[in-house]
């Protein structure tokens, strides 16, 4: 009987909370930021599980947790097998160069006084002479890219890679990461609020909402069949490539409460549509609609389902035709890589 392989990433129950405090020259604490709030996932060698949501549920810090740039408050992150929320400095040192990062902003990320070369010399030696602001959005992207790849990592973080670059240099980062993703077994935890670029590199999609996993499944499961109210509400909104369909959008009320006093029960059933006297008192646990398949919502079982229904009077032809080739060159594209 084979052994299962142990997960190139386990996060068991991770949690931060960030103190805030008052005064000049008394100061005390006065309450906690709750950013990360038990949250709990793995990713297999190879594999990308996309994290959304929306600004400030507390995707980033979640990356950043995972990476040991900052200390949790509380939780487990293994690194395939081995435990690193308790390392010392040196250990984590030494264990870095197999855990990288491709920051959201390429302009940001990358230091304007130290040429491409030298860049890249700080994990390896390479030899380029010309500076950041003398590339484009994309060229300074991919020189980051390169930079994570530099020592040859297992598991990358990407913090958002292309929300900051046009749509079309998007697209040839995300392909540029997927070939990588083949080339190398990378396993990526890709952070991201675009679902349509989600849907393009995922394999699985973890759902979050004000520090807390509300849903989590394999991408043609969630994309399909999304049972938590707060994930129907982020797929209705993402259009539809058919012009001959539309899906009923779900429209929330209010914003996201804050961290530093949220809500209690379900963080939120103060905009949650399907809202019952239950979910303002009693916190629901991620429980399992089916194998893989995990909702955090008391009442998901009776929920009904987002609708798709057909534009009434919608051309078809030439559209299909155009779906029905991309598809095929996708296939072609697959055949001739195997």
């Amino acid at each position: 009987m084979s052994e299962v392989p142990v997960p190139v990433l386990q996060v068991d129950g991770l949690v931060k909370h960030f103190p805030v405090s008052r005064g000049i020259i008394l100061r005390r604490q006065v309450g906690l930021v709750r950013a990360v709030e038990d949250v709990s996932f793995e990713i297999a060698r190879g594999e990308t599980l996309a994290l959304v949501g929306e600004s400030g549920c507390g995707k980033s810090t979640t990356g950043r947790l995972v990476l040991r740039l900052m200390d949790p408050t509380a939780g487990s992150v293994r690194f395939k097998g081995e435990e690193i929320a308790t390392l010392d400095k040196g250990a984590l040192r030494r264990l870095r160069r197999h855990m990288q990062i491709i920051f959201q902003d390429p302009y940001a990320s990358l230091n304007p006084r130290m040429t491409v070369g030298e860049i890249l010399a700080e994990p390896l030696q390479v030899h380029a002479r010309r500076y950041p602001h003398q590339f484009s959005g994309g060229q300074r992207q991919r020189i980051g890219i390169a930079r994570a790849l530099a020592v040859n990592p297992d598991l990358i973080v990407c913090d958002e890679p292309v929300s900051a670059l046009d749509v079309s240099i998007q697209a040839q980062i995300v392909n540029l990461l997927q070939n990588l993703q083949q080339c190398f077994g990378l396993s990526y935890l890709f952070i991201a609020h675009d679902l349509a670029v989600v849907k393009h590199i995922s394999d699985r999609v973890a759902v979050m909402y004000l520090g807390k996993l509300v849903e989590i499944a394999d991408k043609k499961t969630i994309y399909a069949r999304p049972l938590h109210p707060y994930t129907q509400a982020l797929l209705s909104a993402i259009p539809k490539p058919d012009p001959s369909l539309r899906t009923r959008r779900v429209m929330l009320q209010g914003e996201l409460p804050s961290p530093f006093n949220p809500p209690t029960g379900c963080r939120f059933h103060t905009r949650c549509p399907h809202a019952e006297a239950r979910c303002a008192t009693e916190e629901p646990k991620l429980r399992e609609a089916a194998p893989g398949h995990r909702v955090a919502c008391h009442f998901f079982e009776t929920l009904p389902a987002p609708i798709i229904v057909a534009r009434a009077g919608a051309a078809k032809g030439k559209f299909a035709e155009r779906l029905a080739a991309f598809e095929a060159a996708k296939q072609t594209r697959t055949s001739a890589g195997q």
